[in-house]
Order: structure tokens, then C-alpha cells, then sequence
């Protein structure tokens, strides 16, 4: 079995699927069990990795929808980890995102209860017109405690 913390790897859950929303239930079952297959990022060969926190160096959360990390997670706190939450405020585009009000509330309770664990990630999809990306950044915004974190990406047309 292969441990984070030897091998200095981080566990990313996740680029392709949203473990916290869509994985839930598979990701708890692993975290009882205290392990789970996973590739390893370096050779793309899956292996049985340790999820023991003592051999976890950490777990970086990816998602659009915090709900389970906020009221499903007291063993989070066993770990060092990190959570990007993900919000536009663009449902009309992305499938399974909050609004922009809903994501705004999650992401402020988020903030509260994990602090200097969390940060925003904004990532608009370049369909919009831009006076609305603005709008909708300065929206989000609200919600965000101030020094708190933000992360910009943006696709390009």
C-alpha cells in the first residue's frame, strides 16, 4: 500500500469528478476503510493508496457544490487539506452548478466553518458578455470574507 505522505503526493479529489457532490458515498466507504485505488499522477498506474491521516500528507478538494464537506465531514478536520470551491454562478452552462445566490451561501458557510482551508476558484466560461462576468464576480464577491483567497482562470474564445 502506498502512503501520500512517503511518496509526497497529495490526494486531488478531484479534476474529472466532483468527489465532495457526485462521489460522496464512494469517498466516505474509502475513508472507513481507510484506503482506496487511485492513479498515480506520476506513471498513471493505479495502486491501493493509504487514507490514514497520519499517511495522507493531504487531501485537495475540488468542487462546485461544498454541502457534504460542511455537514458530513467531522473526520476532515483528522487531516491537513485543502478545499477549492468552485462558483461562477453560470447553472445555465454548467451542469449540477448552484446558482449564484445558493454557491454564495454554501461557499460563505464553507469559509466559516474551514477558514483559511478553503478558497474560491472563478472560472467564467467566455459566453457571457463581460459588464455580466463583472457582475456576477462583484456578486460572488459578497459572499467572500475579506483576504480570503480567489483563483482565476479563464478559457479563451
Amino acid at each position: 500500500m502506498r502512503s501520500g505522505r512517503e511518496q509526497q503526493i497529495p490526494y486531488s479529489l478531484s479534476r474529472w469528478t466532483d468527489v465532495p457532490a457526485a462521489k460522496w458515498a464512494w469517498f466516505k466507504a474509502q475513508i472507513e476503510a481507510q484506503q482506496m485505488m487511485a492513479f498515480d499522477p506520476r506513471n498513471a498506474i493505479p495502486y491501493v493508496w493509504s487514507l490514514k491521516p497520519e499517511e495522507t500528507l493531504g487531501l485537495v478538494f475540488w468542487t462546485k457544490d461544498p454541502t457534504n464537506l460542511l455537514h458530513d465531514a467531522p473526520w476532515l478536520l483528522d487531516y491537513r487539506f485543502k478545499i477549492h470551491v468552485t462558483l461562477t454562478g453560470w447553472e445555465e452552462v454548467e451542469k449540477g452548478a448552484p446558482t449564484l445566490h445558493q454557491g454564495g451561501r454554501l461557499m460563505a458557510e464553507t469559509f466559516a466553518k474551514y477558514g483559511p482551508h478553503v478558497t474560491w476558484r472563478f472560472s467564467p466560461v467566455p459566453l457571457l458578455d463581460p459588464d455580466e462576468v463583472i457582475r456576477r464576480f462583484a456578486a460572488i464577491s459578497a459572499y467572500v470574507p475579506v483576504g480570503a483567497g480567489v483563483y482565476l482562470s479563464f478559457l479563451q474564445a
